[in-house]
């Protein structure tokens, strides 16, 4: 220990006696590992930490695959999967929605989850006070009950235990409060409530092919999700067989652990930012090693002097390690200190894709990788300078002393470092490079609407105040009539499922020209329901017919307009007007929702950008309304500054009745690309910062091979060389190096083609032009950093350069 201990102090020496390449060697490695923490900070909120369930690992999410992807899942084949299942100790069925709480004078808007068998106790929670569920709950016309959220009974009833009990009016129904969830319990979607879902046996034998179901199930102690996948792969192919017309593609059903399932959008773009801040990480080490390098040569004497006096080589190796962990545990707290503030500026980065982001912190186990990086990259950037200089200590006495040897080890090493940090620099360029093409392609795309001066918001009409079609219908017609009477507002118009909204509604289709579809053609449209003036207020064009009108409402003929899309895959290449189709779902009424085709307008985006525009069929309101709807609202000024008069004309109609979820519909375009965009400037950051340590890097060479080649340069210029010749020469070793790296660093890229596929769009993974631009950024990068050391190259005085020697 007392050896240990005296190599510590004798380091801290060592280390304070040039402060400025120390000063030097801690912000670089502050910035790679910094940068690197902070995104294990976001591995470990996103990707690792557990849910906070107990036992979360055993919570499994089902799903029906598809072609193409998967599916949610209908409430007869969830009740199927339940009785036929032996592999789990609950299951329950779920979709997240809204509800108003219709308080007269302070009516809010709420997120709702609406649940079905053992929510409670598939999650693991049961209520803090008060009681969950009971099937009798769940029984179609069984009183409404309701579980609140902590923070919904604090709000509404001051968190006083008289609340349980109590009435509330929920979507406009009489709601008895049986139970307050603890503290930070919000699943699925920040959930403000959570209502039972009540099913019949008509509900049950209909609805199988209604997917809008999300299932959960807890796993019976010491079953995997495989075995069970395995179980549950047998349940649905008997289902495909039993009802070969709405499950004859749909015998795979996926089991997926639910942090697998939360976290998979984004498992991704995580995964490729934990790359390229590794990248960066080698970059600073590479360069970090190159600088003790040089200032190794400089201690040749030391070390040998040291040798001669009978230190061992493990004991001058020691030493030398010893330096270069203390400098990796001092820029690892600077490190950790700047990862503080770059977890915190990323957490508060409100981004809705991506889950968890604010729980992002450096917590023990962000600060013990940290540790285990700062060690790593001690050892990384100490043990090549400490081998190198103990070789032959005779021959790095002679390298020390002689100011006219280059040493062609010491140039070879350090080249090899240059071109090690170029290669790495060009990965993350390019990737970065690509990213910007690909956003830039992205944002290009002609969504197929103008977003612009367009405000929306959505609205819940309750189904007990307003029973009957024509009911809602009129109440809809109302708002419009309202809202058009604003000063500035163009016009507004209602919809069910407003694009860029994360909305999917798919049915398939019962009958195409009064004749019922066979098994072997089943198709399916995303339903949409659309007032008079929807295609005006999003100015999405008609191709072909009329659209919807103010006639047509019940009692009319039931009149649908269809997208491109859905006319190709209905009808193929015929003309779709005049024919008739027939979905299988019915809106509050007794037929099957649709009608004949009236008009044709062309295909828009509806997912995001990234999306292909989907097979879309448009129900009129006013024959088919829906019990929740946005409203679509184009102005002629800034569509923000309505928003109270919205409120008021909404108050005006009927004072119980809440909006929520304001935003325009630029908005929500722009949310679509928001992750791309936030992983696009993180990684341009990293880019940058590498490009930097990579240009300092050749810098340093460069001047340190200026200066042992000082007594050269002064004899060849004493013998009539140009000072111009020797700085292109100079030059010319900065651009060799760097050309090696570029040829290294794109090899890499093209052999990254296939992950770099996945995060495209528009562009191919390896653009060529990508590719020209950041190798000709690097270059110029290189010459830049060579021309000082060339300047001063080429001003060597013969005189004093041979008396120096």
């Amino acid at each position: 220990m007392t050896g240990i201990w005296n190599d510590i102090r004798y380091s801290i020496r060592r280390i304070g006696s040039s402060p400025a390449t120390t000063l030097a060697i801690l912000l670089t490695l502050a910035i790679g590992i910094g940068a690197s923490t902070a995104v294990f900070s976001l591995v470990e909120a996103i990707l690792l930490r557990p849910l906070p369930y107990p036992e979360s690992d055993r919570i499994v999410y089902l799903a029906q695959s598809v072609e193409g992807g998967e599916s949610t899942t209908s409430p007869s084949d969830y009740r199927d999967w339940r009785d036929q299942s032996t592999s789990f100790d609950a299951m329950t069925a779920m979709y997240p929605g809204s509800a108003a709480w219709n308080a007269p004078g302070e009516p809010e808007q709420l997120k709702a989850g609406f649940v079905h068998g053992g929510f409670f106790n598939v999650l693991g929670v049961q209520p803090e006070k008060g009681r969950g569920f009971q099937s009798s709950d769940e029984v179609d016309g069984a009183g409404r009950v309701a579980v609140l959220s902590h923070s919904l009974w604090q709000r509404r009833f001051g968190g006083a235990e008289a609340a349980i009990g109590q009435v509330a009016r929920i979507n406009g129904r009489a709601t008895t409060i049986v139970g307050v969830m603890p503290p930070g319990f919000a699943f699925p979607r920040e959930s403000d409530l959570w209502i039972p879902l009540q099913f019949s046996e008509k509900d049950f034998a209909t609805q199988r092919g209604a997917h809008y179901l999300m299932v959960l199930a807890r796993l019976r102690d010491g079953v995997t999700p495989s075995a069970a996948a395995v179980e549950m792969r047998g349940i649905g192919e008997r289902l495909a067989a039993d009802y070969p017309n709405t499950n004859a593609d749909m015998g795979n059903i996926i089991v997926r652990p639910l942090l697998e399932n939360v976290v998979k959008r984004i498992r991704p773009q995580i995964l490729m930012l934990s790359g390229a801040v590794i990248l960066l990480l080698l970059i600073a080490c590479t360069n970090v090693a190159n600088v003790l390098i040089s200032r190794g040569l400089g201690r040749a004497r030391e070390i040998s002097i040291r040798s001669a006096l009978g230190a061992g080589r493990w004991r001058l190796f020691r030493q030398l390690l010893t330096e270069s962990l203390m400098l990796a545990l001092a820029g690892g707290i600077l490190g950790v200190l700047l990862a503080a503030l770059l977890t915190s500026a990323i957490s508060s980065i409100e981004l809705s894709q991506i889950p968890r982001l604010s729980e992002a912190t450096l917590n023990r186990e962000v600060l013990a990788v940290a540790a285990v990086l700062s060690a790593a990259s001690g050892l990384f950037f100490g043990i090549i300078p400490a081998l190198f200089l103990l070789g032959p200590i005779s021959k790095r006495v002679s390298e020390g002393t002689s100011r006219s040897g280059a040493g062609r080890e010491t140039r070879l090493l350090r080249s090899i470092l240059v071109v090690s940090e170029v290669g790495l620099a060009v990965l993350l360029l390019s990737a970065a490079g690509v990213l910007i093409r690909s956003f830039v392609a992205l944002t290009a795309v002609d969504p197929g609407f103008d977003a612009r001066g367009v405000i929306a918001f959505d609205v819940d009409i309750p189904k007990a105040r307003y029973p009957e079609v024509a009911d809602r219908s009129g109440f809809q017609q109302r708002m419009i009539e309202r809202i058009e009477s604003i000063p500035s507002v163009t016009r507004a118009a209602t919809v069910f499922g407003l694009p860029m909204s994360d909305f999917n509604y798919m049915i398939s289709i019962s009958e195409i020209d009064e004749t019922r579809t066979l098994p072997d053609d089943e198709r399916s449209l995303h339903v949409r329901i659309i007032t008079p003036g929807y295609l005006e207020t999003l100015k999405i064009p008609l191709l072909r017919g009329r659209g919807l009108t103010d006639s047509d409402v019940a009692g009319a003929p039931d009149a649908i307009l269809l997208n491109e899309s859905a006319a190709k895959l209905v009808f193929g290449e015929t003309d779709p007007i005049g024919r008739s189709i027939r979905i299988g779902t019915r809106f509050g009424g007794d037929r099957r929702a649709g009608g004949t085709v009236v008009g044709l307008i062309s295909d828009f985006h509806h997912d995001s950008l990234a999306d292909p525009p989907r097979p879309e069929i448009f129900l009129s309101a006013g024959q088919f309304p829906a019990d929740s709807v946005t409203v679509a609202v184009r102005t002629a000024g800034n569509p923000e500054s309505i928003i109270p008069g919205l409120r008021g004309a909404l108050a005006a109609i009927d004072p119980e009745v809440p909006i929520y979820d304001v935003r325009t519909l630029e908005q929500a375009v722009d949310e679509t690309v928001s992750t791309r965009r936030a992983m696009m400037m993180m990684l341009i950051f990293f880019a940058a910062t590498g490009l930097l340590l990579a240009g300092i890097g050749i810098y340093g060479v460069i001047s340190y091979g200026v200066s042992q080649r000082t007594r050269e340069l002064g004899i060849r210029i004493a013998l009539g060389a140009e000072r111009a010749r020797i700085m292109r020469g100079v030059i010319r070793e900065a651009v060799a190096l760097t050309v090696a790296g570029l040829a290294a660093g794109i090899l890499g890229f093209v052999a990254l083609k296939q992950l770099l596929a996945r995060f495209v769009f528009g562009i191919s993974p390896t653009d060529i032009t990508t590719q020209v631009v950041a190798a000709s950024i690097i270059l110029l990068i290189a010459v830049a950093g060579a021309w000082a050391p060339a300047w001063r190259a080429s001003r060597v005085e013969p005189v004093r350069a041979l008396r120096e020697e």
